[in-house]
This record gives C-alpha cells, sequence and structure tokens, in this order.
C-alpha cells in the first residue's frame, strides 16, 4: 500500500498515517484502494512498460496541511457523519510536533501505470 504522505519527522508521519488509516478511514469511497494499491488491481488492457517514480513535494505551514486535509472527500464525510470535524482529533499532535511559524516539507508518492497496445503507448 502507499501510504498518504510522507515528511522527515517519523513522528509527524504517524500522525499523518493515523489520521488518514484511523480517523477518517472508514470515509473513504471504495476506489480509494485503487490509488492505496497503486492501480495494480485494474483490469489493464496492455503490455505492462515500467514507469519512473515520481513524488510530489510541498512545503507547507501546518495551517495548509490542515487545509489540505479539509478539501479530503472522508474528512468531509466523517464531519457530515459525526457532527464533528475530524481534523480536530490531529491538532493537538501537530501543534506539539509543528511550530505555527513553521513550514514543512511533505511528498506524496505518485503512481503511474503505463502500458502499451500496438505500437501505440498508452
Amino acid at each position: 500500500m502507499l501510504p498518504a504522505f510522507a515528511s522527515d519527522d517519523a513522528a509527524l508521519d504517524l500522525v499523518l498515517e493515523t489520521y488518514y488509516h484511523d480517523v477518517v478511514g472508514a470515509y473513504w469511497p471504495p476506489q480509494r484502494a485503487w490509488v492505496e494499491q497503486g492501480y495494480a488491481t485494474l483490469d489493464w488492457p496492455f503490455a505492462e512498460l515500467p514507469a519512473p517514480a515520481f513524488t510530489l513535494e510541498a512545503d507547507w505551514s501546518r495551517a495548509q496541511l490542515l487545509g489540505y486535509l479539509g478539501s479530503w472527500s472522508a474528512t468531509r464525510l466523517a464531519g457530515e457523519a459525526t457532527g464533528r470535524d475530524p481534523r480536530a482529533a490531529i491538532v493537538p499532535a501537530l501543534e506539539r510536533l509543528w511550530p505555527d511559524d513553521e513550514t514543512r516539507r511533505l511528498r506524496w508518492p505518485l503512481k503511474l501505470r503505463v502500458g502499451r497496445k500496438g505500437m501505440n503507448v498508452v
């Protein structure tokens, strides 16, 4: 399974992975599994080609991270189901680990699935 994202701080990574899997995990749509599995379980009618590894990186403040987490469909659905903002569950830990005026580098793995049918590359 691909991690949701990573930083240079193992304690922060644990907070973020806990949020992704345990706090809002039950609210992800079933299709999210495709992303987590790197699309490997989808029917693929093409000859598989090797794909390079890509990583998205961003330098964010704690507030920017919380805004991003708020954009997740699982965050929205969890909030609707419980009547509470699920991000509140991790704010105290984030405040201990991440000073308000500091930016942190976050990384997301980007997975491609590349194939060829005939002479066409898909």
